[in-house]
């Protein structure tokens, strides 16, 4: 059976000329997630515990997108089945933000997995990616792959979808964070939602301190998601 090559790259200059092939660039990628990150740290402790978190993650995108849109290389945003994607069609590239956990931006160890799960659309895409990457190998397809390959797939966005991935290491004092491109999945409790847990391409950007001057968040969990439990009365 073949393989699939996993490449992953913190140098400077090869993550450069892969990120300008894309349309995109570590520059609008970094200040992305300073601006993220200093959502995150801003966050009073008199706020929900993840409030840091998703405004760190409204940020994000918020950012991208004003350093994209208009810029004259094609880049749009689309809002569509629960996801913020920045789209170039010219590239063929669309572009998703979420936090991954602690391997995020990490050589060593394993491979990082978005924090929270996802749902069929995300699912789909990574599909449409990995059937991509396939048709550049030789024939045959991995077997913990061919379940995911024969679901059927009818995405919104055509393109090859990539993934900003970013961790808030609150031991370290540091975010994380890196432009990758996915191609698996694995199952995560029993609502259908999935992990995006394996990746053709990695490429990791330095990290970036948190800044001393606010701890306002050291202790906080992160989350970029928020959730509601109802409970009906009795």
């Amino acid at each position: 059976m073949s393989e699939i090559a996993i490449t992953c790259s913190n140098n400077a200059e090869t993550s450069l000329e892969r990120m300008a092939s894309l349309g995109l660039s570590t520059e609008v990628l970094t200040q992305s997630i300073w601006m993220g990150l200093s959502k995150y740290r801003s966050a009073s402790k008199l706020e929900p515990l993840n409030a840091g978190g998703s405004k760190a993650s409204f940020a994000i995108i918020e950012t991208l997108r004003s350093q994209l849109l208009g810029n004259g290389l094609g880049w749009k945003m689309l809002n569509q089945n629960g996801q913020s994607l920045t789209v170039n069609s010219e590239k063929q590239v669309s572009v998703i933000v979420t936090s991954g956990d602690k391997y995020t931006g990490l050589t060593d160890g394993d491979d990082p997995c978005t924090r929270n799960g996802k749902g069929a659309e995300t699912k789909n895409q990574v599909k449409k990616n990995l059937g991509q990457t396939l048709c550049l190998f030789e024939e045959g397809i991995i077997t913990d792959r061919e379940e995911l390959l024969n679901e059927v797939v009818n995405p919104i966005d055509k393109n090859e979808l990539w993934v900003l991935l970013y961790h808030f290491d609150l031991l370290k004092d540091e975010v994380r964070f890196e432009l990758s491109l996915p191609i698996g999945i694995k199952e995560v409790g029993n609502k259908g939602k999935v992990k995006v847990s394996e990746w053709a391409e990695r490429l990791i950007l330095p990290s970036l301190p948190f800044d001393e001057s606010n701890n306002s968040n050291e202790a906080q969990e992160f989350n970029d998601e928020i959730e509601f439990n109802i409970k009906p009365k009795e």
